[in-house]
């Protein structure tokens, strides 16, 4: 026998002791209950995790707005009066020389003071239903 011969010849798995349909069945079954109670454990524990990892991330949103609302109360009465006051000076600047100009309208920048209060937005009248 060459060795091309010796890999050709595949040995089938026998099980020690003879198995028959029946017993080859109720094996199949068990590994079958087994496997279905494991992925029934995965997903209850997928579950608790995603249900723990919510309620995590509703506590850390919970303090971060109240960081987010006293950012923004710090920018609308400090930042952003500067930062109009400085853009009102840029544009002042670019009234007495008029070589700043190109540099105002690369910024979009208006050539007119910007107002200290935003103006109210009114809402759009709503049409009655019929």
């Amino acid at each position: 026998m060459n060795d091309s011969e010796k890999f050709d010849a595949v040995p089938e798995f026998e099980p020690t002791g003879a198995k028959t349909p029946d017993d080859r069945f109720e094996t199949l079954q068990k590994l079958f209950f087994a496997t279905l109670v494991a992925v029934l454990i995965i997903s209850v524990s997928l579950n608790v995790f995603l249900v723990r990892q919510t309620i995590f991330a509703r506590t850390d949103l919970k303090s971060v707005r109240q960081q987010i609302s006293v950012l923004s109360a710090n920018y609308q009465k400090v930042e952003e009066p500067q930062i109009r006051g400085f853009v009102n000076a840029l544009i002042g600047f670019g009234r007495t020389n008029p070589d700043f100009v190109p540099i105002l309208t690369k910024y979009k920048l208006p050539l007119t003071p910007i107002a200290s209060e935003p103006a109210a937005v009114s809402p759009a009248p709503v049409a009655p239903k019929k």
